[in-house]
């Protein structure tokens, strides 16, 4: 009897052992399209993730991460358009002011000890409950700007939901059925769809929100391809979603990748001699000037002598640009703006100090891009000697000198950032005579004294947040009451043009208005953009199909590595 046990007892260690091995293999085998499964993908960042609750974050570093764990409910191709992604498609009415979404049937959210340890299915309420609390005043929601207004009966339930949400809701997102929401918009929004695509604007789960509560920020519970593993001071650790819902165009099961690993380091030097040594798939954000001195060349790589590596490159949406408080002397005239504009020589910046890596922004503050094509039949040009003219009308003279300032700039001491503003700061001095102390900080320090009014002028930089012009342009609405909007800029043409690009149903117009707003911005100025950012990124040879939209955001469920064979 003792050997029947012991024999039956070995049977099923086997049985468990086999299918243990089994289930390890599954995600390691060769995939159709002879693609792999496996593998750990490591990337370096600068800075750490201090959030994870989608509608909390507006940095790109956060976005990168977050994005893998959460999911929007539109999304757009590689070909520019819009199409369902939670929703598994939409329709929209000829007035453009009602929008139905076909939400889909078979995605769960992951596993958590909210649901008992185990995944739990999204639902439609789940989408009705995170477009409500997009539109909510509660303090966790950073992008109620962009929904309030646009949507029936959020502005309402705006005014009552900053310490709880009225029962009744949004009176303008219904449930239709158990598959189908719809969205009643107060104008025609022609924009609203591109919005709906916002990386932040995703799906969580209320069942989530009722346990965790105000600390749901540091439980990301999402239905992306790779859930949230372990978060510590070093690093992130995202693993593979197994009951992902996506397959890719051959059927096999998303994601490919094991593991998504990142690492903090502000130290760059530090981050490339991780990508020279393999313990890093990919550097973001390397200027051009530390190529050589990194990786050195490809035909040196292939002999043995560095790393096999690849640059993407792709036109950015980022621009870089000095912003003023334009409600505070002396920026609250505006001959001292546009002295300033005028006394910048962008080109300079642009080919000497940034080594050609950037784009002169002479045409407006919106960058050229996918989306959006900016009027180039005038600029505002550099013209020292038109500069010392309005400055001079302004007041300012040698008997009457400009106040010295401080220019706040959110990077390091000697870091490319630093470089540019400083030599942007000699340019000022030698044509206008002005002296601007440049203060390094952190970014929370920039944006307290900000708020506080102590700076009036700083460097700093925005990214689209979805394919969209308006995502630009909305920062100087003044209707806009996002922490993004700082200049304190009112103007009642601003305004009314920015409201009619949005209702126009006319593509033709709605584009013409856009410009017109983006040459406002330039003439006025609200700001002084310098330079728009394209992005490039290097990667080990060995990651495949990696790729990243204008954004700067990267699909990381289709990458999937494979060793470069050696002869």
């Amino acid at each position: 009897m003792k050997k029947i046990w012991v024999f039956i007892f070995i049977s099923a260690l086997g049985i468990l052992i086999f299918f243990g091995f089994y289930r390890s293999q599954i995600f390691k085998k060769v995939a159709l399209g002879n693609k792999i499964y496996g593998g750990v993908f490591t990337y370096y960042s600068s800075e750490k993730q201090n959030c994870y609750f989608p509608l909390s974050s507006n940095s790109i570093n956060e976005q990168r991460v977050l994005s893998q764990i959460f999911e929007p409910l539109l999304i757009i191709d590689a070909e520019n358009k819009i199409i369902g992604n939670l929703a598994e498609n939409f329709t929209v009415s000829q007035d453009y002011k009602t929008i139905q979404l076909k939400i889909r049937s078979a995605v769960y959210f992951h596993a958590d000890p909210c649901f008992g340890g185990s995944t739990k299915k999204m639902t439609v309420e789940d989408v009705k409950f995170s477009l409500e609390f997009a539109c909510s005043a509660s303090p966790l929601n950073k992008l109620s700007h962009f929904l309030k207004d646009k949507i029936v009966g959020a502005e309402a339930f705006y005014k009552l939901s900053r310490n709880s949400f009225p029962k009744s809701g949004v009176s303008g997102i219904t449930i239709k059925d158990e598959n189908t929401i719809e969205i009643k918009l107060t104008n025609s929004y022609t924009s609203f769809l591109n919005i709906l695509t916002h990386p932040n604007l995703t799906v969580f789960s209320k069942s989530a929100y009722d346990y965790y509560g105000v600390e749901i920020v540091k439980h990301a519970v999402g239905t992306g391809c790779f859930y949230l593993g372990a978060a510590t001071e070093n690093g992130v650790s995202l693993l593979r979603n197994n009951d992902y819902w996506k397959k890719d165009v051959f059927g096999n099961q998303l994601p490919f990748l094991d593991e998504i690993k990142v690492v903090y380091s502000k130290n760059e030097r530090e981050q490339y001699n991780a990508f020279g040594n393999k313990k890093a798939d990919v550097l973001f954000e390397l200027p051009l000037e530390n190529l050589d001195d990194a990786f050195g060349s490809l035909s040196s790589a292939k002999n043995g002598g560095n790393l096999l590596h690849k640059i993407i490159y792709k036109k950015g949406s980022k621009i870089n640009y000095l912003a003023f408080d334009c409600q505070s002397i002396p920026f609250n005239n505006e001959k001292v703006r546009r002295a300033f504009s005028l006394a910048i020589d962008k080109k300079f910046i642009c080919d000497e100090v940034l080594n050609g890596d950037g784009r002169p922004a002479e045409f407006g503050f919106v960058p050229e891009s996918n989306f959006y094509t900016p009027d180039k039949s005038e600029g505002v040009e550099y013209n020292p000697e038109l500069a010392k003219k309005l400055f001079y009308e302004s007041g300012y003279t040698p008997n009457n000198p400009f106040p010295k300032l401080d220019l706040f700039v959110s990077s390091a001491k000697g870091s490319l950032v630093d470089k540019w503003c400083r030599a942007l700061v000699k340019q000022l001095n030698t044509n206008l005579g002005i002296e601007l102390r440049v203060v390094n900080c952190n970014l929370k320090e920039k944006n307290n004294f900000i708020a506080s009014k102590q700076a009036k002028i700083w460097r700093t930089g925005w990214a689209a947040d979805y394919a969209d012009a308006d995502s630009f342009l909305a920062l100087f609405c003044s209707q806009n009451k996002s922490e993004n909007n700082q200049t304190r800029f009112y103007n009642k043409e601003y305004d009314r043009l920015f409201l009619a690009s949005q209702i126009t149903t006319s593509q033709e117009e709605r584009n013409k208005l856009q410009q017109k707003i983006d040459k406002l911005i330039i003439k006025t100025p609200i700001v002084i953009p310098v330079f728009s950012e394209d992005i490039f990124v290097v990667i080990n040879l060995r990651v495949r199909d990696f790729e990243f939209n204008e954004l700067g955001l990267i699909d990381f469920s289709k990458i999937y590595l494979k060793e470069i064979q050696k002869n």
